[in-house]
């Protein structure tokens, strides 16, 4: 009796999660600034700061108005089953969250740490680099800073055209960078001053 009551329970249940449209799940290991009291996810990703949202995780979102330096803004919330908050500026929202579940089931032993440690290897695609290290602060379209285009209002599909990913470790120093090759595949990963 109690495994046919079990049983009934998850079938019933099950619906009723499906059916919440405020649950996402992290497309991507996202950095999040931690300081002044703050949770905020920024644009400019900084390598400086730790991942504080594994890719895959699932959230929950709503719009809130929140006061932030004395003016009332309203802002995207995301929420972990642990019940930390995260705030988010107004931006394109498909670079951070997904509707599905993200399977990383298919990828090697390789990219699978990569992504786990939230750094990019070889032979990574486009979309395999982003899952492991987030929006880059920058774009562009050769080394030699051609077309560099700040991410912050760039789309995912928009990001995905550009060959060169420049991560910021934070305001000034060395870039990171991942160029990607003609296959679309990560070729190179490297620190430059840019």
């Amino acid at each position: 009796m109690k495994k046919i009551f079990l049983l009934l329970s998850l079938i019933l249940a099950t619906p009723l999660a499906a059916a919440d449209d405020n649950v996402y799940y992290a497309r991507c290991n996202i950095r999040v600034l931690t300081g002044f009291g703050q949770n905020k996810i920024s644009w400019n990703n900084w390598l400086a700061s730790s991942v504080a949202i594994p890719a895959g995780t699932p959230l929950t979102t709503k719009k809130e108005r929140v006061e932030r330096d004395g003016l009332y803004v309203s802002e995207m919330i995301f929420e972990t089953s642990e019940n930390k908050r995260y705030t988010m500026p107004d931006e394109p929202q498909e670079k951070y969250i997904r509707k599905e579940p993200l399977d990383l089931s298919t990828l090697s032993p390789e990219f699978k740490k990569a992504v786990k440690n939230a750094e990019p290897a070889i032979g990574m695609t486009k979309e395999q680099v982003f899952t492991a290290m987030c929006a880059p602060a920058y774009v562009m379209a050769g080394i030699m800073k051609v077309d560099a285009r700040k991410t912050e209002q760039l789309g995912l599909d928009e990001i995905k055209q550009y060959d060169f990913w420049v991560y910021q470790r934070k305001k000034l120093g060395k870039k990171f960078v991942v160029e990607f090759n003609e296959d679309v595949l990560a070729g190179k990963i490297y620190w430059k001053l840019l």
